[in-house]
């Protein structure tokens, strides 16, 4: 019943938000939504007609390919195709109102077909919530659970991402990588890996790299952690395949789309002209500038991983995991040079680790009193509605 609940306020909260902005889908996501549309309505993924929609055209000039001749999309894919079975209810509920006369849109802009996606990546959050509470249940008492959940909803850009911007790709990111850790979490305390849950695994880190591709890191890390934890060696081996090769499906999505749009298997942010600085990461700019900075945007972040270092002296392998697990992606995401790591929304290429920095948090609350928790997620989540707040002022 809390899940629901909290999913009619984050919707509620997303209605106002369109309400305020006058838009449903904005920004990155049009290209999200483009790959949406275009796969369902046009059976392709040529962004012809997309690129130049005057309702809800490319926020940059469309680029056509020399050698494909179609209008690219350097996003990748798997946001778009999870936003389908939304987008599907939507025209079956457009399609609806027009045989009742009613002057809808048909062609996969109508309001209800967006409202409906928007509402379905509401969900998601609110899945990938349930999830990370279902994994956190295994390592930490209730209670410290439920403040912790409340702490990252409250304090991180999980706020932003759940409730005000859903129809992005971080609310699916949040979505997998929590229901990522809870396998994980599953398969590690048991030291055993049902072939049921290599699939589901598999599945899982697969998806999450499908949707931003980064987040490969994650499966690597994870899959080989799990390979040393699980007792049975043989088992491990034939099972872990198993998720490895299922991954390697869904990710295989991603080389075919690069194939279709720029005939190269190179990633389409690469071959689109951004460039990784790997030998000069900046480091500053992505955990402290003002705005886009993670530890300045979200501090309790840094509160996490105090607590991963320190529950290092309870369960050592863990905390060393996911701490590696931390600082890969923030040498990758340190090492974008073009890429301004959030604009105004803070940070959002580290929603997918927020999962495993819970552990470190949750750690941390073990050692505080309620009284203090309180306080202490009050007025971060203070400072977290005042940014948010001074960015949509400039909307």
């Amino acid at each position: 019943m809390r899940y629901v609940l909290l999913f009619l306020l984050a919707s509620g909260i997303y209605l106002a938000a369109v309400r305020h902005v006058g838009s449903t889908v904005w920004g990155d996501s049009i290209y999200y939504y483009s790959y949406t549309r275009s796969i369902v309505m046009d059976h392709d993924i040529n962004f012809a007609n997309e690129s130049v929609e005057p309702s809800l055209p490319f926020p940059n000039p469309p680029l056509v390919n020399s050698e494909t001749t179609v209008v690219t999309n350097n996003f990748s894919p798997g946001t778009g195709l999870l936003w389908i079975p939304g987008f599907l209810i939507g025209q079956l509920l457009t399609i609806t109102l027009s045989v009742f006369g009613l002057p809808v849109l048909s062609n996969g802009y109508s309001l209800m077909t967006q409202i409906i996606v928007g509402l379905s990546t509401v969900g998601f959050g609110i899945l990938g919530v349930y999830s990370f509470v279902c994994g956190l249940a295994k390592l930490f008492p209730k209670k410290i659970v439920t403040r912790t959940t409340v702490s990252l909803l409250l304090t991180t850009q999980l706020l932003y991402y759940l409730a005000i911007d859903p129809l992005n790709s971080h609310s699916a990111s949040f979505l997998f990588s929590s229901i990522s850790f809870l396998l994980w979490v599953q398969v590690w305390q048991k030291r055993v890996i049902t072939w049921k849950q290599a699939v589901l695994l598999g599945l899982s880190l697969g998806t999450l790299a499908l949707i931003r591709n980064q987040d490969v890191l994650t499966g690597v890390i994870l899959i080989t952690s799990l390979f040393f934890r699980i007792s049975q060696k043989t088992s491990a081996l034939q099972r872990l395949s198993l998720a490895i090769l299922t991954a390697t499906a869904a990710c295989s999505i991603q080389l075919f789309t690069s194939w279709i749009l720029y005939h190269s298997w190179q990633s389409p942010y690469v071959l689109s002209g951004q460039v990784f600085y790997w030998f000069s990461p900046d480091f500053l700019r992505v955990l402290f500038s003002p705005g886009n900075g993670f530890f300045h945007y979200a501090p309790v972040a840094v509160l996490s991983l105090m607590g991963l270092f320190l529950f290092a002296k309870q369960q050592r392998n863990i905390a060393i995991i996911f701490l590696v697990l931390f600082f890969s992606q923030l040498y990758v995401i340190a090492s974008w040079g073009s890429e301004i790591v959030g604009g105004p929304y803070g940070s959002r290429m580290f929603v997918g680790v927020l999962p495993f920095l819970g552990v470190g948090l949750a750690y941390m609350l073990t050692k505080l009193s309620v009284r203090w928790w309180f306080f202490g997620t009050g007025a971060l989540f203070l400072w977290n509605v005042y940014q948010i707040g001074e960015m949509l002022m400039r909307w």
